[in-house]
């Protein structure tokens, strides 16, 4: 068997597990923390939007709230899956032979798969849509499709 590689990741925490064989453990091997993962919105920005004016003066109805593109938390998940896709893709490279299992929160795993390389992305073996970031290796291996965990 070929030696695999689990991220386990939601939007404020990921861990990077090792599994040599079939009978082997998995092996926790790196894990990164993303405190303003868990922040609320109103926690990430420091000021209210600013006002937009739509072109017929300055009373009230003319005037409303600029939203912005994507909100402070998004862009918090979003810079964490880069950073994450970035780290295993320099793996990859060290390894390329290695597969790749990845287990995240649903809306996690839609961030990284928006970030990973092609390559990377062909080195995939399996993914779970799960948020199991704090378990137990133990219980994150029964958790792991039937093509690795046999």
């Amino acid at each position: 068997m070929t030696a695999t590689t689990v991220l386990v990741a939601e939007r404020s925490r990921a861990r990077f597990f090792y599994l040599e064989s079939l009978a082997a453990p998995l092996v926790e091997t790196e894990t990164f923390a993303n405190p303003e993962g868990r922040e609320h919105e109103g926690d990430l920005v420091s000021d209210r939007p600013g006002h937009l004016f739509d072109g017929r003066g300055t009373d009230s109805h003319g005037r409303h709230a600029a939203q912005p593109p994507q909100s402070a938390s998004d862009k918090v998940a979003e810079d964490f899956a880069k950073l994450l896709c970035r780290h295993a893709e320099k793996m990859r490279q060290q390894q390329p032979d290695r597969r790749w299992v990845v287990v995240a929160s649903p809306e996690f795993l839609g961030l990284l798969r928006k970030h990973w390389s092609s390559a990377f992305k062909a080195c995939i073996v399996g993914e779970v849509a799960k948020n199991v970031a704090k378990l137990d290796p133990q219980a994150i291996r029964s958790l792991l499709p039937e093509s690795v965990a046999q």
